[in-house]
């Protein structure tokens, strides 16, 4: 099934959002996302809602919400706001904010960092901007066929052994993700 990206109506979504509804609520009506919506909406001069239009109970039931391990999006998504509006309100508020991520070898997608897998995965790039590697615009996995925003397939060149630059799997960033927390790649041999 392949996802269809519906144009929104700016005009109605202007009004919608004047009448109280999120940027969530509308992209939910246009099958778009929030951010999508709320770029499209300052792009028309709207004056967007902020954290500082977050009801006092809200900023400290968001705090709430952070400190048992839901994230920025999770709680901008519920409070109908942009993660940055969350991140910014935190901040203010004093919470100390989690690590993004864990870089090196302490991260599942940790590739050993040596020069002969950038050349694997230059040599993948190249195959695929020649042609002679195509990526499918489904997961061989779980068969999803979700793009980007900007409509590029998520569909990700995955190396179980990284000695064949072209013998790939085509994964789904989740898929490829999962993929990697549980099991261990080939390094590539000098």
């Amino acid at each position: 099934m392949e996802a269809t990206k519906q144009k929104v109506n700016y005009e109605q979504a202007v009004t919608m959002y004047a009448n109280g509804l999120t940027c969530k609520e509308i992209g939910e009506i246009f099958g778009a996302d929030a951010s999508t919506v709320h770029i499209g909406l300052r792009r028309r001069k709207v004056t967007m809602r902020g954290a500082h239009q977050i009801p006092k109970l809200d900023k400290h039931k968001a705090v709430k919400l952070y400190s048992q391990g839901k994230n920025c999006r999770e709680i901008a998504e519920m409070f109908g706001v942009t993660q940055s509006t969350v991140n910014e309100q935190l901040h203010k508020l004093g919470v100390e904010m989690r690590k993004r991520g864990v870089a090196g070898e302490g991260c599942h997608l940790y590739r050993g960092g040596t020069r002969r897998d950038k050349v694997v995965a230059y040599k993948t790039t190249r195959a695929i901007d020649s042609g002679e590697l195509t990526r499918p615009e489904q997961c061989e996995s779980c068969n999803s066929a979700t793009t980007f925003k900007d409509g590029r397939a998520k569909i990700e060149a995955h190396h179980d052994d990284y000695n064949y630059p072209l013998a790939v799997r085509w994964l789904c960033r989740k898929c490829h993700h999962q993929w990697h927390k549980t099991n261990k790649a080939i390094p590539a041999h000098g």
